[in-house]
């Protein structure tokens, strides 16, 4: 596979520059339009931001932050000699779609539900496949996660990570609920109850409010995300 031009999202446009300019003397073309690959430079959140940006471009996450647990640790010079010598690869991961009442968004990590007021918690059914799997559930709401977004918040709720399907943690429940874990076919229902709650996808800053008697319906996205690896990873 060969990748000759490439397009840079930072968090730092010093930095970015900075890595323009090394991917350039490197041989590689800046293209800003239809790139082969994107370099993002920062940390996890600048990924999803590019992601949601420029959605479905392969991107090679390059770390300039202190938190970037999906970057690569190999020098930029060597990523990219692999690249040259053909031994990269592009990685699909799963997306998460949920349809709210007021549209649709997208997530790679994780699709999160919680009480808008602190003091009240939220109420809310859980169902699978239109299967009724717990008809009330209280707390501050719940996440929902991709494996590539199983080391984030889920993993903070349930302290426990997956790499198949999709996980489902219940947040601050008044009763212990396990998380669940489903299938990528499988499709995630949850109806509000009582209180107010807002829904979020990944860092979006787009928050939906959601009232008692309004639906959530959240499964695997047509669309995914393409990550550049290497051979030897």
């Amino acid at each position: 596979m060969q990748l000759k031009t490439f397009s840079i999202y930072a968090k730092n446009p010093e930095k970015g520059q900075q890595v323009k300019d090394q991917v350039e003397n490197q041989g590689f073309d800046y293209a800003e339009t239809n790139p082969d690959f994107m370099i993002t430079v920062g940390g996890d959140g600048t990924y999803l931001e590019a992601e949601r940006i420029k959605p479905g471009i392969p991107k090679l996450l390059v770390k300039d932050s202190l938190i970037c647990f999906k970057c690569h640790n190999e020098p930029l010079d060597e990523m990219l000699a692999m690249i040259q010598a053909g031994k990269s690869q592009f990685k699909e991961i799963i997306k998460l779609e949920v349809i709210h009442n007021q549209g649709r968004l997208l997530a790679v990590n994780d699709i999160i539900l919680r009480n808008e007021n602190p003091i009240h918690a939220i109420r809310f059914k859980v169902s699978v496949n239109q299967e009724d799997v717990d008809p009330t559930v209280i707390g501050d709401g719940v996440v929902v996660a991709t494996p590539f977004g199983a080391t984030g918040y889920y993993r903070s709720v349930t302290r426990s990570t997956f790499n198949q399907g999709i996980g489902v943690a219940f947040n601050n429940p008044t009763q212990e609920k396990p998380p669940l874990l489903l299938d990528e076919t499988d499709e995630l229902s949850l109806e509000i109850t009582r209180e107010v709650g807002q829904l979020v996808a990944d860092n979006n800053p787009t928050i939906v409010t959601v009232n008692p008697g309004d639906k959530i319906m959240i499964r695997q996205a047509s669309e995914v995300g393409r990550l550049v690896y290497h051979n030897n990873q």
